[in-house]
């Protein structure tokens, strides 16, 4: 079975020659990460060559309109959050929708922050 694939920035980067910087939308993916190591048997993690775009290697499998960091690509369509599609991938690019996309997926504890989030897309 292929894998999910979760692009990510580096936890530090150069922008322009300045830096390092971190992404603070992909930060807290990296603690889940870390929190959760089995997730990483389980993804495809590729941290993106650089800060600017194109990002060859995104363009390629999902298009121009999603090169954003977090994102996370799988061929399973999700049933907790909502997915764009793209070239036979759903594509999910924000955080939060990750996080439950992995406790969906992967079965790690629910976050608190989710408490009034229903368990279905919308």
């Amino acid at each position: 079975m292929e894998k999910d694939i979760l692009f990510l920035l580096p936890p530090a980067f150069e922008v322009d020659g300045e830096g390092p910087w971190f992404c603070p939308d992909c930060a807290p993916v990296e603690g889940l990460l870390a929190s959760y190591p089995t997730l990483k048997g389980g993804l495809d993690i590729r941290y993106v060559a650089s800060f600017d775009r194109p990002r060859a290697e995104m363009v390629a499998l999902v298009g121009e309109a999603h090169q954003g960091c977090p994102t996370l690509l799988t061929r399973t369509r999700p049933t907790s959050v909502a997915a764009a599609q793209a070239n036979g991938w759903f594509v999910i690019a924000d955080p939060g929708p990750i996080a439950r996309y992995l406790r969906e997926r992967f079965g790690i504890p629910r976050s608190r922050a989710d408490r009034d989030k229903p368990d279905v897309a919308p």
